[in-house]
């Protein structure tokens, strides 16, 4: 009867520092568990805010290629001498000769 009075003490003890190490283990994974919820609230947030910051810009974007066409609309097609090669220009005068002669013989 007395070993049986010792086995229980003995289990009881262990019994109590099981629990306790079970609490122990269980605040840690709270701990865990509470600071990655943070971090996912965090990390929300900033995908928020990235892509607020991405609609403004393709915004942006949208308006200034629609500014840029409007220019592009607005200003002249014709490339003057200056920017052609000579090349180009030599290239042409055959067409301006004949076009020259075209317009003296017909005025």
């Amino acid at each position: 009867m007395a070993n049986l009075a010792k086995d229980k003490e003995a289990l009881e003890k262990r019994n109590k520092s099981l629990q306790e190490k079970n609490k122990s283990i269980t605040k840690k994974h709270k701990d865990e568990m509470e600071k990655f919820e943070k971090m996912l609230r965090d990390a929300d947030k900033q995908l928020a805010e990235s892509l607020q910051q991405i609609k403004k810009m393709a915004e942006e974007k949208d308006l200034r290629e629609k500014e840029l066409g409007e220019l592009k609309a607005a200003a002249p097609e014709e490339s003057t001498q200056a920017d052609k090669t000579l090349l180009e220009r030599l290239q042409c005068a055959p067409q301006k000769i004949m076009r020259y002669l075209s317009d003296i013989t017909r005025g």
